[in-house]
């Protein structure tokens, strides 16, 4: 068990001074980066939800994360899934999507309600769309100043 708690404590610490190994894109990551949780801590969602703050607020485990490839080069951004009964509603949830800029993560798009967002294969020279399904459909979110 102490075994178990110093290599856990250790791979925080690589990953909290970013010397840790980058997973391959499409492979899910976990620790979240402490930017990312400081962010979803605030998100509307979030504080709107009923006891979270009473219970802590935000953890880890209200999410699923996966890191994605945006723009063909190998860089593996993050691509965050909402779990928790606040962030997932009928088979729908809120995604995050945030590009990894080395030392911070940097808020690309926040979608809300989707049952599924899928990072399609970027073209040479330019960053990946977004397939986002929601109750009304499926909709290609294109990147554009900044943000899909």
């Amino acid at each position: 068990m102490g075994r178990h708690v110093a290599l856990l404590a250790c791979s925080l610490l690589l990953v909290a001074c970013g010397a840790a190994p980058r997973p391959a894109a499409g492979q899910e990551a976990a620790p979240l980066p402490a930017d990312i949780v400081r962010a979803l801590q605030t998100d509307e969602r979030v504080l709107d939800c009923p006891g979270a703050l009473a219970a802590g607020g935000f953890a880890a485990d209200w999410v699923r994360v996966r890191r994605v490839d945006l723009d063909g080069q190998g860089a593996v951004d993050w691509l965050v899934e909402g779990l928790h009964p606040c962030l997932r509603r009928d088979g729908r949830a809120d995604w995050w999507l945030y590009a990894d800029d080395g030392p911070q993560r940097r808020l690309l798009e926040r979608i809300r309600d989707a049952r599924a967002v899928e990072v399609l294969p970027a073209p040479a020279g330019a960053a990946a769309a977004l397939r986002v399904e929601t109750a009304s459909g499926a909709r290609v979110l294109r990147y554009a100043q900044g943000g899909h």
